[in-house]
């Protein structure tokens, strides 16, 4: 079949396939670029901030922990008071959070985990309800012997 065309002809049809070949590898490598955007933009309008939401509740429950804890050692009524109001402002972000994230949670798996986060969560806060008032030297119900056993023992 190119034995009959000139040199031109045969040159020319060539180039024309190197042009289709071309435009295919630039059709590719648009879709690519598209696909590959929709999935960062799904990481980064989705994903970190359900992440950072997630975050700050661990850190919200490791600050309730540290501050029950300094709680229970500390006998300055002031430095107590200051502990309690971080407890609770810890506790009423959590509660805004999850709140949040009961919202953009959107797949069976992250609702099955946020299901199981609140159960641990009520147990965890109905606990901390019995501990704060042993721990709290200017509540009626301090006790800090029975408090540190709670604390070590069933909480």
């Amino acid at each position: 079949m190119f034995k009959n065309l000139k040199i031109g002809m045969r040159l020319g049809f060539g180039f024309g396939v190197v042009l289709l070949f071309l435009a295919l590898i630039a059709a590719l490598s648009v879709s690519r670029i598209n696909e590959l955007n929709d999935n960062t933009m799904l990481v980064v309008n989705d994903r970190i901030p359900k992440i950072e939401m997630a975050n700050e509740v661990v850190e919200n429950i490791f600050t309730v922990a540290r501050s029950s804890r300094n709680l229970l050692i500390s006998n300055d009524k002031a430095f107590e008071k200051t502990q309690l109001d971080t407890i609770a402002a810890a506790r009423k972000r959590n509660g805004e959070i999850i709140d949040k994230l009961r919202i953009v949670l959107n797949t069976d798996k992250g609702k099955e985990t946020l299901s199981e986060l609140i159960d641990a969560r009520d147990k965890y806060g109905a606990a901390l309800d019995i501990l704060l008032p042993l721990a709290d030297s200017s509540s009626p119900q301090a006790n800090p012997e029975k408090a540190a056993a709670y604390l070590l023992g069933d909480f």
